[in-house]
This record gives structure tokens, sequence and C-alpha cells, in this order.
């Protein structure tokens, strides 16, 4: 047993401060590139319930973006005024930016996206980016009545918890 150990203990002298890489193709597939599209988005007003919000979209391709198809989907939770859920274009120039203007209504109160998607080619090869648009409605919506500490006659907190079951009798 102990020549055990001591070949376990040269094994580990002889490894130490030896790491194990992985092999440069390995490492090249594993890094993702992202398309020279940039997007951007301003809500013009915080999303509430039931009320229209302006949403403005901004697209910029670094370079020529040809066979251009931008596609807009929505949660079931929201409400968008577009005609159509998508745009095609031939091509967007390099540099200069596109701006699409849209109209989001929030019907639920939770946490809904609306997602955008450009793809196009750029030199041949296809690109594509999204952008995905949070619309978080809930908990600072939902009006609640403020906490309300009691006292006892002594001066110590009432501390009031729900029911672990539910009462007799009917409610009037």
């Amino acid at each position: 047993m102990s020549a055990r150990i001591a070949w376990v203990a040269w094994l580990a002298a002889c490894t130490a401060g030896v790491g194990v890489a992985a092999p440069p193709d390995r490492l090249s597939r594993t890094i993702k590139p992202v398309a020279p599209i940039a997007m951007h988005y301003e809500l013009l007003a915080d999303p509430e319930l039931a009320v229209p919000v302006t949403v403005i979209v901004t697209i910029e391709p670094a370079v020529d973006l040809d066979q251009v198809e931008i596609v807009v989907d929505a949660d079931e939770g929201l409400v968008w005024g577009g005609i159509t859920p998508s745009w095609q274009y031939a091509s967007l120039p390099g540099g200069q930016p596109l701006r699409l203007t849209l109209a989001v209504t929030p019907m639920e109160l939770a946490a809904l996206r609306l997602s955008v998607h450009v793809s196009g080619e750029i030199g041949g090869y296809p690109q594509s980016r999204s952008l995905a648009i949070p619309f978080r409605l809930g908990a600072r919506q939902a009006k609640q009545a403020p906490a309300v500490l009691k006292l006892d006659d002594s001066g110590e907190i009432i501390h009031s918890l729900p029911s672990a079951t539910r009462g007799r009798g009917a409610l009037r």
C-alpha cells in the first residue's frame, strides 16, 4: 500500500503546474461571432396596464445589409398596432440607422416581451440579430393597501398571520 501512495505522490509531483488546454480548433468553435448590426430600443413612457406606449427601435448595420427582413413578435399579453408583423427591404446602407416606431399596449400584469428580429445578407453571407424588449408589469402596478402595525394595550406589536385553514361559515 505504501508503494501505491509513493507512486501517486510521484505522479502528482510530476504533473504539478501542468495545465490542460483545449486544442485551438475547439476554442474557435466555442466563440460565437455577432452580426455587425446594432439594435437599440427606447420606451417613451413607463408601461402601464391598458395604456399604449410608444417604442422606438433603431437598427443600424455597420456595413450594407442586403435582402433585409425585420420581424416583430409579441407575447400574448401585448397588443401592438402593427398592420404587418414584418417588413422587407432590398438593402439597408451601412452606418445609417433605420427607426421603427411601434405602439404597444400591455394587457396583463405580467412580465411580457416584444421581440424584434433582423436578418439579411452581408457579402452573400446570412446574418441576423434579435432584440427582446421587456415590459414588466405586476407588483408595482398593483394597488396594495399600506401595511399598518397594530399595538396591543402594553405597546407590543401584534403579528397577524393568515389562517392555515378555511374558516367555517358563510361570507356576508
